[in-house]
């Protein structure tokens, strides 16, 4: 079964611009990538960072994969899964030769198990990737290698979203053997351990610091190509170049413009446009953020194309709204729905009895870089922090860790936020239900309910012409845009650069680097 048209994203994956005349080198036995943010979890539907993501996508597998080029679903540790006519009951059936990195086989109780720790834990950030479908269907193991999935409505993001991080299987043997059968150990246990099939393991992890993942030897695809895997926490882009030009790294993943056109023979790179939105979210129970013409305004006050042909190098698109190019019910026009326009933020802001301006607090994470560009994400709070001052509003910069920002932003505390969101499936549903489906943990945050638009995403993901749902998403993203808290940005265009000819490794823009 395929999704086609649902998301081409084949035209939006990375492309190898490789040096001409470039020496094949020798392939190294431990491949190491340099990355300017941090792992905060290992465990699959809790991680929110896109080297978490990255790093598990290539530890655990899903009942279905993705092919990026094909633009198609396509069997992971499902061999093949069945449908049933009213498009309510999946069966799936395993790869007899399928385990995990222990040796024991992938069975049904294994697939249960992941699921339905999933359903009970509506806090884990990637959870929603899932739990609306199967949190009301029925989960039943035919047999040691069969799962049957009854679907209380029909849903067409449901199969795709089962190639996502928080539908990873995971050993129910190895957790319970490791941390028994509470549940709370078992996730403490999986904060900091993995249990998959995938290709590599966890070997060592130094916070802040590393990653290391090790060669799963029994991995039931063949062999692993590297030995080892190091991810390296370098914040600096300069200290990224210099690491990848003195071969210390195969991979440099935060590269400014700049440094990238400075890599010549020897080296690869890797370009293409990302699905990541960036954003400045604004808190509703915050004052003044609950009126419309105070959001509006903030929205009009931003100078989008300084940030994106100054800032940024040119090397990003305007967004406008969350859902980026190639995925079903993107809106090219929102683009240009606010343009930089100070003297209408000015009369906005009039007209709410804020003339005068107010002040309020901006937070993002301290020391992060725009995805794959390597600037500091500290320059974009400024520029804003600037033209904000244009309009009258004083905007103070609050950088703070991950872990501190995100305890305070998921307990509704921060007044606003400078974040990005890109979709870990390959499927728009995850994408606007964390802006605008009440039912979802995201829009509480930022006390953002509009029940049209909750509506509207309830509609759509129960439905199964994509014609229909397409519109439905063009038209949520037209009211996430008008009378949302987001004042969508930009997605940036990824530049990474390896070393030449260097295999096993390729780039995608849902969940980062591809190691298998």
């Amino acid at each position: 079964m395929t999704i086609g048209a649902v998301l081409a994203i084949a035209s939006i994956g990375l492309v190898s611009c490789a040096t001409p005349g470039a020496d094949e080198p020798a392939a190294p036995t431990t491949l190491r990538i340099g990355w300017g943010s941090e792992v905060l979890t290992l465990d699959p539907p809790n991680e929110s960072g896109e080297t978490g993501i990255a790093v598990l996508h290539n530890v655990y597998d899903t009942l279905v994969g993705y092919d990026f080029q094909s633009a198609e679903l396509v069997p992971s540790l499902a061999e093949k899964w069945d449908i049933s006519d009213d498009g309510l009951v999946y069966t799936f059936h395993i790869d007899p030769d399928a385990t995990f990195a222990t040796g024991d086989p992938v069975t049904a109780d294994d697939v249960l198990f992941s699921y339905q720790r999933v359903i009970d834990w509506p806090e884990a950030v990637q959870g929603g990737q899932i739990r609306p479908a199967l949190s009301t269907a029925t989960i039943s193991t035919i047999d040691d290698s069969t799962v049957e999935i009854a679907l209380a409505t029909a849903s067409a993001s449901f199969l795709p979203s089962l190639a996502g991080t928080a539908a990873s299987i995971i050993s129910e043997d190895q957790v319970v053997e490791a941390a028994g059968d509470d549940v709370e150990a078992q996730r403490a246990w999986l904060n900091e351990n993995t249990a998959g099939s995938g290709a590599y393991q966890l070997g060592e992890w130094l916070p802040s610091s590393y990653i290391q993942l090790a060669a799963n030897e029994s991995w039931w695809r063949g062999v692993p190509t590297y030995e080892s895997v190091e991810v390296q926490i370098i914040e600096e882009s300069s200290q990224q170049a210099a690491a990848l030009q003195q071969g210390d790294i195969n991979v440099a993943l935060d590269l400014l413009p700049q440094q990238v056109q400075g890599f010549g023979e020897g080296f690869d790179i890797l370009s293409g446009a990302d699905l990541s939105t960036y954003y400045l979210a604004m808190n509703l129970a915050v004052a003044p953020f609950d009126s419309l013409e105070v959001r509006q305004a903030v929205k009009y006050a931003i100078d989008y194309d300084n940030i994106i042909g100054g800032l940024l190098g040119g090397q990003a698109e305007r967004a406008g709204g969350v859902i980026g190019k190639g995925m079903l019910g993107h809106d090219p026009a929102l683009a240009d729905r606010y343009e930089y326009d100070p003297e209408r933020a000015r009369d906005l802001l009039e007209k709410a009895g804020y003339g005068d301006g107010f002040t309020f607090d901006l937070y993002y994470e301290a020391n992060a870089t725009v995805r794959g560009l390597g600037i500091p994400v500290s320059t974009i709070a400024e520029k804003i922090q600037a033209d904000l001052a244009e309009v009258g509003v004083t905007l103070n910069i609050v950088a703070q860790d991950i872990t501190t920002l995100f305890t305070a932003y998921r307990a509704g505390q921060v007044p606003a936020l400078m974040w990005y969101y890109g979709s870990t499936v390959p499927d728009p549903d995850q994408i606007v239900s964390a802006h605008g489906d009440w039912n979802a943990p995201a829009p509480k945050r930022v006390a953002f309910n509009d029940q049209d638009i909750t509506a509207s995403i309830l509609e759509a993901r129960t439905m199964t012409d994509e014609k229909k749902r397409a519109e439905i998403y063009i038209a949520v993203g037209e009211r996430l845009s008008d009378v949302g808290p987001y004042a969508f940005m930009f997605r940036p265009i990824v530049a990474v650069v390896t070393t030449a000819g260097l295999k096993g490794f390729s780039w995608t823009p849902i969940w980062g680097f591809n190691l298998s």
